[in-house]
């Protein structure tokens, strides 16, 4: 006599890349609790004003770079802030080069020689900074160049949260339920004969009787 073998186990967790056992394969995601739903909000709210914030970063960059600019000498009164290790920003004087201009306790995007000194403009009229700053030109780049690494990295970062929130494979479901029903719609079109009468329906698509010749006499 063979002993009858036990059934496996029917909980526990499903294997890595099989849908859950409560739901079929292709059915549509389960519906969305009230705090699921407030969760999303808030995250999708943040990172639409994230994304603007990074926009508005990146368009004043831009026109930032046909701004007038001022050369002149900076010349380092202080370094503030950071450590030896990680740097300080560097805060002092500049004056263009025909004295007309000079801004006090100004900071500065690059770095000075060992006298402290160093080649430097000025952008007044620019939308960041402005008298706030000034730039050796070593790293003008970095004004565009940043903004762009910042949305390419908020967009990864949002694509990541919403297809573990699962509301990637939300859209997904709901495009193919879309492109089923137009496709269904289209088959139920050509099912139908000319004429408007269903191919399928009892007795068949309609058909002419044919015209019966008359003898001659």
């Amino acid at each position: 006599m063979t002993a009858s073998v036990p059934p496996g186990p029917t909980s526990g967790p499903d294997a890595p890349g099989t849908p859950p056992r409560h739901r079929a394969p292709g059915a549509p995601p389960r519906r969305l609790g009230v705090v699921d739903v407030g969760i999303r909000v808030v995250f999708y709210l943040g990172a639409l004003a994230a994304l603007l914030v990074v926009v508005g970063l990146g368009v004043a960059a831009i026109v930032d770079t046909g701004a007038p600019r001022t050369w002149g000498s900076y010349t380092e009164v202080s370094c503030e802030g950071g450590t030896i290790r990680h740097g300080c920003q560097s805060r002092g004087t500049w004056v263009s080069d025909d004295g007309r201009d000079r801004l006090d306790d100004v900071g500065l995007d690059g770095s000075v020689s060992d006298e402290g000194t160093t080649r430097a403009y000025a952008t007044p009229d620019a939308l960041l900074g402005g008298d706030d700053i000034v730039h050796d030109g070593a790293w003008t780049w970095v004004g565009w160049v940043l903004p762009a690494g910042l949305l390419v990295a908020l967009v990864v970062g949002v694509l990541r949260r919403a297809e573990a929130f699962g509301d990637l494979e939300r859209l997904r479901s709901r495009r193919r339920r879309g492109e089923g029903g137009r496709g269904g719609d289209a088959r139920d079109d050509d099912a139908r004969g000319e004429d408007g009468r269903d191919d399928d329906a009892p007795g068949g698509p309609a058909r002419l009787s044919p015209r019966r010749s008359r003898p001659d006499r």
